[in-house]
């Protein structure tokens, strides 16, 4: 049975086009993808199909019935339910509390809690999802909390669900079993929606793949007829170079030097006698599952946060105590793992997110004052280098994709040309084309002496890139080596508490 279908949705915004012609459908019990680089108009195509926004022109059907969407609302209530890349869930309420807000059932006056715990619970073990109603949302993992993402569409009775970007946190096992879901999901005659930048995930999982670029869909395919190679040239209309081009270079400068470092929150020690060094010309990928304590280590180097014992050295000078706009002026650059809440203010345009940290640079200013007309010839020249897509630099940048805005943060940053870059998950939620570009930005820094600390979650991210792999499990470093001495598969053990190894002291 066919689910969902559109036929000729267009939608515009002023003279700009973000959809064209948009045709295509979905049936009862199969997944499909749709692949396309940021800012080819997957997002806009989906808000329209979740009734955030309304086409400009065409139509959508749902179970063979023409169908306006004027709300989420009435996407919920016709069987449609979607699934964000950022989680919308409230760690201070319990997973069954998420799952009913705003849609609590009602005994008489009251909320109806045990027929709703009930349901929770039923959904979760008919579909293997291994969630508890009562757990607190803030105590679970990464690839729980996606769960009960999973666990609030069924809970509405969806039939169709829109998944954005649903493994970009998730490790390789977690992928593995949130896949096993949703396989039983599509046995169970759901249709599934997906939005990757996984090209290897995307043909294992999807039945059909459909591409856009520039707004429109220009091809579909299914995985038997295709390969990452070809889909890749599809999405950005180039074959992409997946190989890096890595120089030997060989630095005895120590860039960061680690030590001994202690530091507690109020759910008590996050971090645990942590110890390493960075060499020049080097990048030390540190892998690991959201929420071992990575965030707060590189809260540390850049001194958001405090330490309770150790220290830390650039360049071997000590600036455990420096503040962050003295450690930014000594060489630190920062590229955050969000960048929506920590790297850019979405309600401003593009020049002044550009110059946001180095607005007292001598590249932009002099006694105070900031000279604007070298901060617009600067960001133009930025949003060119770094082939931001966008309207203009007064574009606010709260209205460009997530990969455009990811570009605006790693051009800042390395723009300022830092001894020593921190790239906190630096291509999450970005297309493979803006992954390729962003992969040989940090190789060039790394060959012209920089030193790079790259955190990720993704594997291949870290072995593609990283000359030093070191593994973070509940606050400690329980593996540091040089790339290539243990496997994939070693490393997701690592990551997981499956293993460890004897990381001295220094």
């Amino acid at each position: 049975m066919q689910l969902l279908s559109t036929e000729g949705i267009s939608k515009n915004f002023g003279t700009f086009w973000a959809n064209r012609k948009i045709s295509f459908h979905l049936d009862s019990g199969e997944i499909i993808s749709i692949l396309g680089e940021n800012g080819a108009g997957k997002t806009t195509l989906m808000n329209m199909l979740y009734g955030l926004y309304q086409p400009s022109e065409g139509s959508i059907s749902i179970k063979g019935s023409k169908v306006a969407i004027g709300c989420p609302r009435d996407a919920i209530d016709m069987g449609i339910s979607m699934v964000h890349q950022h989680f919308m869930l409230v760690d201070a309420l319990t997973v069954m509390e998420n799952i009913i807000l705003g849609n609590e059932p009602k005994s008489r006056c009251f909320i109806d809690t045990e027929t709703a715990r009930k349901k929770v619970d039923g959904l979760s073990q008919a579909y293997g999802l291994g969630v508890k109603s009562d757990s607190m949302i803030g105590k679970l993992s990464v690839g729980e909390k996606q769960r009960v993402e999973l666990l609030k569409a069924l809970y509405n009775d969806c039939d169709i669900l829109i998944l954005d970007e649903p493994t970009a946190v998730l490790t390789p096992n977690e992928v593995t079993n949130f896949f096993d879901i949703l396989k039983r999901l599509r046995d169970a005659g759901k249709g599934i929606i997906l939005i990757s930048h996984k090209l290897r995930e995307t043909l294992m999982i999807a039945n059909r793949i459909y591409i856009m670029r520039a707004g429109e869909f220009i091809d579909e395919t299914v995985p038997e007829r295709s390969t990452v190679e070809s889909l890749s040239e599809l999405m950005v209309g180039r074959p992409l170079n997946s190989v890096v081009s890595r120089e030997d270079v060989e630095y005895d400068k120590v860039v960061l030097d680690v030590r001994c470092l202690d530091s507690y929150s109020g759910k008590g020690k996050v971090l645990d006698s942590i110890n390493f060094k960075l060499k020049a010309g080097r990048i030390l990928g540190l892998a690991g599952v959201d929420g071992n304590g990575q965030t707060e280590l590189v809260e540390l180097i850049v001194g958001m946060r405090g330490a309770e014992r150790g220290n830390i050295c650039l360049d071997g000078r000590d600036i455990t105590c420096a503040s962050v706009r003295k450690r930014l002026d000594m060489g630190i650059g920062y590229i955050p793992e969000d960048r929506q809440a920590k790297g850019l203010v979405g309600q401003f345009d593009l020049e002044k997110n550009l110059i946001l940290g180095y607005q007292r640079d001598k590249r932009f200013s002099a006694h105070g004052i900031i000279n604007w007309k070298k901060v617009h010839e600067y960001s133009k020249s930025v949003i060119n280098a770094y082939d931001v897509r966008c309207r203009g630099v007064l574009e606010n940048v709260g209205a460009l994709s997530g990969g455009n805005q990811q570009k605006v943060v790693i051009g800042r940053v390395l723009e300022a040309d830092p001894e020593l870059i921190i790239a906190a998950q630096p291509t999450r939620g970005v297309d493979i084309g803006a992954v390729e570009y962003i992969h040989q930005k940090l190789i060039e820094m790394r060959n012209r002496g920089k030193g790079v600390l790259l955190i990720s979650a993704d594997l291949d991210e870290i072995l593609k890139l990283s000359d030093d792999v070191a593994v973070m499990y509940e606050g400690k470093i329980v593996c540091l080596s040089e790339n290539g001495r243990y496997t994939k598969t070693e490393l997701g053990s690592f990551m997981t508490g499956g293993r460890t190894e004897e990381v001295a002291d220094e």
